[in-house]
């Protein structure tokens, strides 16, 4: 997005601008507003994805075209390494397995026998979605000028369009990632303490600090991440709501 603007707004001052927004989203402790922000989330996911698979069909050529027809392959091309291939599976992988957040969802949930179903729900929708989008995209695009995101390989009026509807779900993740995570350290710093569950001086203040270090997940942390825990924590999460059995947070 920064890198197709024409008015001087770039990637250092988007990121701070993004991250003061995500931090005020984030004061609030409960799930009760991410859920609804979470809502107008996916909605505007939805717009983005569809209409950035609809330009990459139409538009003449993609970005950065050098006149070569693009390559698209069944397998990697020669040269890409272990580390390189890996990481981007395993960053794939990381978008459709959002375990550590299930466990704080689940608890603040009315009724958690209901998990099961958002689960199955969620896992399907995203899986059908984003693999026939990735799939179209990259049949027109190809190896040479893909891009991740896959908004930089449209044409500059085609990217400024459809990433502008992904601007709220940039700040969605923000805020939940950051709130899920903050929450683990927060609980267990004042655990029997009525600073946990009460207004206080002490617990807002100590919140609004442990946010501030909430806001910076480089790409490698994603993959470590879900190599460490995604391989056991998904299936069993799927295998347990399979068997009826209750996860409390």
């Amino acid at each position: 997005m920064t890198e197709a603007d024409d008015v001087g707004c770039r990637t250092v001052s988007f990121g701070i601008v993004v991250t003061i927004v995500c931090w005020l989203f984030s004061l609030p402790r409960t799930f009760d507003m991410l859920s609804k922000l979470g809502t107008a989330s996916a909605f505007f996911t939805f717009v983005s994805v569809i209409l950035a698979t609809a330009f990459a069909a139409s538009q003449s050529h993609p970005a950065g075209f050098d006149g070569t027809d693009p390559i698209v392959t069944a397998v990697p091309v020669l040269g890409t390494t272990f580390v390189n291939g890996l990481g981007a599976f395993l960053n794939i992988s990381y978008t459709f397995i959002g375990q550590i957040t299930l466990p704080s969802f689940i608890a603040e949930m009315k009724d958690p026998r209901e998990f099961p179903k958002a689960l199955w729900a969620c896992t399907i929708a995203e899986i059908v979605l984003f693999s026939i989008v990735g799939g179209i995209v990259y049949a027109y695009v190809g190896n040479q000028y893909i891009t991740a995101p896959a908004f930089g390989s449209l044409l500059p009026l085609y990217k400024k369009v459809s990433f502008s509807f992904m601007i709220p779900t940039i700040i969605f993740l923000g805020v939940l990632y950051a709130s899920v995570s903050a929450r683990f350290v927060f609980f267990r710093i004042f655990q029997n303490s009525r600073h946990k569950n009460e207004h206080t001086v002490v617990g807002w203040a100590t919140w609004a600090g442990i946010l501030c270090k909430c806001y910076y997940l480089p790409h490698d942390l994603y993959g470590t991440n879900d190599a460490l825990h995604s391989g056991y924590v998904d299936p069993c999460l799927h295998y347990c709501s399979s068997h009826s059995v209750l996860l409390v947070a």
